[in-house]
């Protein structure tokens, strides 16, 4: 998600938690929710030469490797928490962005099936091409025409990216006051139960149920609210860890 989600989500949480936490912490909350991605600006930033790896990393850590990451920062920031320690703000604020990482739906690994089932079709497509040629210029027609079409098909997927993250931004304002509502109106697990068990369980359901939706169901029905109402309330799980005797 961009800036204006991932802050918009961190406020909600604070704003609607049974947990009053001081003005200054809740803004370093809502500023360490951003910073997963400016960090990773700033690696491409410090060394262009280094961008196609760290997009690699980038997308690891935003998809395959979200929900452990953020069960790890809201370990951190219990304990920091506990420790008196200031930065369990920023610990918390990462495990927000995080949470809802992995509830979006381009940063499934499913979005990118498509693209890597088609390989073996796309590499037979390449060498046929150039049937009658020697064993080596139709591998490497093959090889090339794989790269062609991952090239083509990852564009399109980024472009679809943007388009989804920027329709979020766009909703978010309007939208805010009823996913308040729906909000108010989930039923709230009574804290005893709520481990980190519990919170691995609710991570995983958010990314199986979302993972696949589209530009078009965000649109219908009131979906887009209830998608935002249900990361608040894992992550909102999240918050009430930390404060757990």
């Amino acid at each position: 998600m961009e800036p204006i989600v991932h802050q918009g989500l961190s406020n909600l949480v604070i704003q609607m938690g049974n947990v009053q936490i001081r003005s200054y912490e809740a803004k370093n909350i809502v500023k360490a929710s951003i910073e997963p991605d400016l960090l990773k600006k700033q690696e491409i930033e410090a060394n262009v030469l280094k961008t196609p790896k760290v997009l690699y990393n980038w997308w690891k850590e935003h998809s395959l490797w979200a929900k452990d990451l953020a069960i790890i920062y809201i370990k951190e920031a219990q304990k920091a928490y506990r420790d008196q320690q200031s930065n369990w703000t920023q610990y918390l604020g990462w495990a927000f962005h995080f949470i809802t990482d992995r509830a979006t739906p381009y940063h499934s690994p499913n979005k990118l099936n498509p693209l890597i089932n088609s390989i073996q079709d796309d590499f037979e497509e390449g060498a046929n091409s150039l049937k009658g040629f020697s064993v080596k210029s139709q591998i490497a027609g093959g090889l090339l025409n794989v790269g062609a079409n991952i090239f083509s098909k990852a564009i399109d997927l980024k472009i679809n990216h943007d388009d989804f993250e920027d329709l979020c931004d766009e909703k978010w304002i309007s939208c805010k006051n009823m996913i308040s509502e729906i909000l108010l109106s989930l039923k709230k697990p009574d804290r005893s139960i709520i481990n980190l068990s519990f919170i691995k369980k609710k991570i995983n359901y958010l990314h199986e149920k979302y993972k696949d939706i589209s530009l078009k169901w965000i649109n219908t029905n009131n979906n887009y609210e209830k998608y935002m109402a249900e990361i608040v309330f894992v992550m909102d799980l999240a918050y009430q860890f930390i404060f757990k005797e």
